[in-house]
């Protein structure tokens, strides 16, 4: 029976033992290799000890006193190096291993997005590959927006880096035009008309349109404890990234949510990331978004007179105006409950269930 075993030191031996060992099989004291070498005893010792570099000078050197190849000496020292910062990674490893227990580990391991293991440390490697971070303090700086948002929602700030870093990924697979304002308007019409189907049986015509306008349109599996429907930032000053949650699986609520992070894109700063939860922000610039996506989506004018004209609402009147307004009658539905003007149980057969697989 053939058995491989992996060579995995728990410690490092610098050059300097091979060394030491060396010059004893040919009677040389460390003073009078120093003397042939035209070095520092000090010197010498310090390299033996492993407290200083065998240089690639110096192995140089060695090759002529010895008659020992320098590549031999170099290969020593590299070997020494190597093992030396990879028991330091893994002591290091070790103390990160210990923050793994605040990340959703388990939740992205079942999305495959990361290894299933048991083991710590190994978890730890692999969100810090997942994050693409050196060390788990650099996440909250690289994700400052969604650190800060988390600090003031009572948000699990590392579940919400952790959604958010699967939408910057997703979005590196989308190739895009540069950004055209002009163009996405244009397909608003569009937009509207998709809501008539269910998004993920549409997704891949909006995602293809939104492309060619420079948006890169992504859906993220919602991660608990982060509360979140949708998310609005700029990859480039060319590429803006929507982001959806599936937190609702309620078709209506998530197309109103693709609509509110369009108002985003169209007019907010660049350098600004916006982040939607559950709880809909009550912030000046939340609160104008979801006004532009209604009255995007169901043109108050035209909803006020229709309400005034219609003072028992019907299932077909309802999908009469939908029809009218070119939008999905369960977007109007949604309408209608949220302004309370509709029992949220009435009608409740309109409302499609959308189901993403990942």
């Amino acid at each position: 029976m053939n058995t491989k075993y992996k060579y995995n030191p728990d410690y490092a031996v610098p050059p300097g033992a091979t060394l030491q060992e060396t010059i004893e099989d040919y009677s040389i004291t460390q003073t009078e290799l120093a003397k042939r070498l035209g070095r520092s005893g000090k010197s010498i010792n310090r390299v033996i000890n492993g407290k200083e570099p065998l240089t690639p000078q110096l192995a140089l050197q060695l090759e002529r006193i010895l008659s020992i190849p320098a590549s031999f000496w170099n290969s020593l020292e590299k070997n020494y190096r190597e093992i030396l910062h990879k028991l330091e990674d893994e002591k290091k490893m070790e103390e990160e291993a210990e923050e793994v227990k605040k990340f959703p580990y388990a939740e992205l391991a079942n999305l495959g997005l990361v290894e299933k293991t048991r083991k710590k440390n190994v978890k730890a490697e692999n969100l810090l590959r997942y994050f693409a971070v050196a060390s788990f303090s650099q996440i909250p700086v690289v994700e400052a927006a969604g650190f800060r948002i988390a600090n003031n929602n009572n948000i699990s700030f590392e579940s919400l880096a952790a959604w958010l870093r699967h939408g910057e990924i997703a979005s590196r697979q989308i190739a895009t035009n540069n950004f055209d304002a002009k163009k996405l308007r244009e397909n608003i019409t569009v937009f509207k008309e998709f809501t008539k189907y269910k998004l993920d049986s549409t997704f891949l015509k909006l995602k293809a349109i939104c492309a060619e306008c420079g948006v890169a349109v992504v859906i993220s599996p919602y991660l608990s404890k982060t509360r979140i429907c949708g998310a609005v930032r700029w990859m480039s000053p060319e590429k803006p990234l929507l982001q959806l949650s599936t937190s609702s699986k309620q078709n209506d609520i998530l197309w109103f949510t693709f609509f509110h992070e369009l108002f985003h894109i169209f007019y907010s700063n660049k350098t600004e990331t916006f982040i939607e939860f559950d709880n809909h922000s009550s912030t000046a610039g939340e609160i104008k978004a979801d006004n532009w996506a209604a009255n995007t989506l169901v043109p108050n004018n035209k909803y006020q007179r229709w309400i005034q004209n219609n003072k028992t609402l019907s299932l077909k009147s309802i999908s009469d105006f939908a029809e009218e307004l070119n939008i999905g009658k369960d977007i109007l539905l949604g309408r209608l409950q949220h302004d309370k003007i509709i029992d949220f149980y009435k009608f409740k057969n309109i409302h499609k269930k959308i189901k993403f697989q990942f």
